[in-house]
């Protein structure tokens, strides 16, 4: 009777697998701000060790491995090297983390930090100008994405530019932050120096727009609302 998923243009996919439209609705990752009003300080030796000083940083947070397609990220601080100014910093662990620290270790302008508690996360990212996260080039992405990680950074209060080629959701429809295509170098590039240039209170206030919007469309008793108006037959599918 009814067809539910987290990914905001399931109807296409629902579609193209039964051969005909079907009503599909979109109830996505949640948001429970009640973990996000204490975050944890960072220690101080943490702070001095991976947080460069005076510098613009842009931040990817979270883990390091296949799926997390960083290889656009650290390809755009390598064309970036003489961009001293502006510094790359990676926090977290994964499969990948040892080998990129080992390919990238001739640029001064990268940081990788080490894992924090989800407690710490918040009080990491609010020490980022931009953050920043990326996806592999892929047909899944069609149908949109409802990442955790989204979540994090829009909680945080900080503008995001996503590699990502696929359904645009949240992001946008916040206003606070933009898409380059999955695996573009040159456009990430291009969309990191035009935050670099952009007044910092309206980077703020772009940031402030994607915590309040994911306040008022993502907590768990908006989503419930949404889950029985279709149980209750009253919602208008996606």
């Amino acid at each position: 009777d009814a067809i539910v998923g987290t990914m905001p243009n399931l109807g296409e996919h629902v579609q193209q697998v039964l051969g005909y439209p079907k009503a599909t609705y979109c109830i996505p990752m949640g948001v429970d701000a009640a973990e996000f009003e204490s975050a944890e300080a960072l220690p101080t030796d943490y702070e001095e060790t991976y947080f460069p000083r005076g510098k613009f940083v842009v931040a990817h947070v979270g883990s390091i491995g296949i799926t997390n397609a960083l290889d656009t990220f650290l390809e755009c601080a390598e064309s970036m090297k003489g961009r001293s100014e502006i510094h790359f910093l990676l926090v977290g662990d994964g499969d990948l983390r040892k080998s990129y620290q080992e390919k990238y270790a001739h640029l001064s302008n990268v940081t990788f930090g080490p894992r924090v508690p989800k407690s710490m996360v918040q009080s990491v990212l609010a020490k980022c100008d931009l953050v920043h996260f990326s996806v592999h080039v892929s047909k899944v992405w069609r149908y949109g994405q409802s990442l955790n990680k989204v979540i994090d950074y829009m909680m945080a209060g900080k503008p995001i530019v996503a590699s990502f080629s696929g359904y645009p959701s949240m992001i946008n429809e916040a206003n606070c932050g933009s898409y380059v295509p999955a695996g573009d170098v040159s456009a990430l590039r291009q969309e990191i120096e035009h935050y670099h240039r952009m007044d910092g209170n309206e980077r703020q206030r772009m940031g402030a727009r994607g915590r309040t919007w994911l306040l008022e469309n993502r907590s768990y008793e908006k989503l419930a609302e949404d889950f029985l108006e279709i149980l209750t037959g009253k919602a208008t599918s996606a």
